[in-house]
């Protein structure tokens, strides 16, 4: 029996971050009336490295304890009045 299928998130999660790191670049460039010079492709080989060097630095942050504070009581602020 493979379990080859219980990683198969991982690939997943790189490219949904690419993906979203690529359309932040290219709406970056649209705010300043420029249009992306590159086509995914090509922005993911040219930047491959440093969108790994990102996802890794991202996928462990550590939230600090005033940051879970602000974000319970913003939800808390936000929920109807029952």
């Amino acid at each position: 029996m493979s379990h080859s299928h219980s990683f198969s998130w991982r690939p997943r999660k790189f490219r949904a971050f690419v993906t979203n790191q690529y359309y932040a670049n290219r709406d970056e460039y649209d705010f300043y009336g420029q249009q992306q010079p590159y086509t995914f492709e090509e922005y993911v080989s040219k930047n491959l490295s440093l969108l790994k060097e990102k996802y890794r630095r991202d996928k462990y942050r550590i939230v600090g304890d005033s940051d879970v504070k602000n974000s319970i009581s913003n939800n808390r602020k936000n929920r109807p009045n029952r």
